[in-house]
């Protein structure tokens, strides 16, 4: 991912730059994420997902990331589950 001037874009080429931060996590973990089913902290303390790099870039990641025009409102499903 590249992030610069308020937007992120998915790169399916290396675009040559250092990376900042390392995620590592299973897919179905990120999808989750992604479709808001948990939360980026939830997935980091219970579901294996990983984030290397300057703490304070660390803080803005789930914020980059943004969720599926699909998502549900975070309170709109209350008590749904990732295994």
């Amino acid at each position: 991912l590249v992030s610069e001037a308020g937007g992120t874009d998915l790169c399916l080429q290396d675009p040559g730059y250092e990376e900042d931060i390392v995620v590592e996590s299973p897919l179905h973990v990120m999808t989750a994420v992604w479709m808001r089913d948990i939360t980026f902290r939830e997935a980091e303390r219970s579901h294996g997902l990983s984030v290397a790099g300057e703490k304070d870039l660390r803080r803005l990641l789930p914020d980059w990331l943004g969720a599926s025009a699909l998502a549900f409102e975070p309170s709109a499903e209350a008590g749904r589950k990732v295994s």
